[in-house]
């Protein structure tokens, strides 16, 4: 989690030190459901950090039997953004169609569907809060690109309150650049 953080600060060779170090003891630990949380938190540090191919080949990884798949747990949310972001969503989906459904499964489900504002509206009831403002960011986006402005402006203004009350100034630029282009 530190690395995500550490992202989100703008900190990018701090932030894949950490979560490269986690997958490195998951596997030296042989436990599956920590090595799946490990990669799929790690795709999205590479994905931050302008490292796509890795994030793909971090997500081909999380696939694997070996890594246990995607059958545990808090990983969906992170993989979803991976998955979503690579253009690999129905990858994504498939796998998730075969677990058992929870508000963690719906989430990612909506997410790599594209339905970012109602993936977020979940994430805000399972009290989420990071998850919530990646996905109203994602939402915010996929708004503008409708010409749907002053709902674009709603998700961003949500996004920017958690972002800002984090120091989150990655998210922050990229969602105040956001807000000066739906203007």
């Amino acid at each position: 989690m530190r690395g995500r953080v550490r992202v989100a600060r703008g900190d990018d060779s701090g932030a894949l030190e950490d979560p490269l170090r986690s997958v490195q003891l998951a596997r030296a630990a042989n436990d599956p459901q920590t090595l799946a949380k490990a990669l799929a938190s790690y795709g999205v540090v590479l994905l931050e950090a302008g490292r796509g191919d890795e994030a793909a080949i971090t997500s081909d990884e999380l696939m694997s039997p070996s890594a246990g798949g995607l059958r545990f747990g808090a990983e969906w949310a992170d993989a979803a953004v991976v998955f979503a972001a690579l253009g690999r969503s129905q990858e994504l989906l498939a796998a998730l169609a075969g677990v058992q459904a929870t508000r963690w499964t719906g989430a990612a489900k909506l997410y790599a569907g594209g339905e970012f504002e109602r993936a977020a509206d979940l994430y805000a009831e399972m009290g989420t809060l990071p998850y919530e403002a990646y996905a109203r960011l994602q939402a915010a986006k996929a708004l503008v690109a409708q010409e749907k402005r002053a709902q674009a402006d709603a998700q961003l203004q949500q996004a920017l309150a958690f972002y800002r009350s984090v120091g989150a100034t990655r998210y922050v630029r990229e969602g105040e650049a956001r807000l000066a282009a739906s203007a």
